[in-house]
C-alpha cells in the first residue's frame, strides 16, 4: 500500500481519519494525498448580478479549501513520508473516485460524514457514493 488519498474537509470526523491516514501511512510507509473537494455552481443560466455572486462564492470557497489543506499540512508536520495537498471543485464523491483512479492510489481514506447539509444522514452521500463508484479499497472512519 504505496498511495493512500485522505478525503479531507476539515471536520471532526475527517480529522479522525486524518489521524487514521497518518497511522496506516506510517505502517506501510505509504505517500498520502489530502483532497479536499468544493461542490461546483452550475451558473450559466444566471444573469449577470447572480453570476457576478456566485464568482465571489466560489472565490470564497477557494480560500476556505487553502485554509482546510493549511490545517491538514500542520497535522503532517511531522509524517516521515511525502504528502501532497489537492482541492478540486465539483462533486466531491466522483472527484475522490476520479482522483484515485487517476492517480494510482491503493487506499481510500474518509470519513462516514462531513461537513455536508445532511450531516446526520446514515452513512454519509459521500462516503456512500465512493464505496459504490470505486474499486479501490475504501477504510471509512466513524
Amino acid at each position: 500500500m504505496k498511495k493512500i488519498l485522505l478525503a479531507y474537509d476539515g471536520s471532526e470526523i475527517s480529522k479522525k481519519a486524518l489521524e487514521e491516514a497518518k497511522r496506516i501511512g506510517v505502517q506501510n510507509e505509504s505517500e498520502i494525498t489530502v483532497l479536499t473537494v468544493a461542490v461546483d455552481f452550475d451558473y450559466h443560466d444566471l444573469d449577470t448580478g447572480v453570476k457576478r455572486y456566485v464568482s465571489e462564492v466560489l472565490k470564497s470557497v477557494h480560500e476556505m479549501s487553502q485554509r482546510i489543506l493549511e490545517g491538514a499540512a500542520k497535522e503532517f508536520a511531522d509524517y516521515p513520508n511525502k504528502v501532497d495537498y489537492v482541492d478540486k471543485i465539483g462533486g466531491p464523491g466522483s472527484q475522490i473516485v476520479t482522483y484515485a483512479n487517476d492517480n494510482d492510489i491503493d487506499l481510500i481514506v474518509m470519513g462516514s460524514r462531513g461537513l455536508g447539509v445532511f450531516k446526520r444522514t446514515f452513512l454519509g452521500s459521500v462516503s456512500n457514493y465512493v464505496l459504490n463508484h470505486t474499486e479501490k479499497s475504501v477504510y471509512i472512519v466513524k
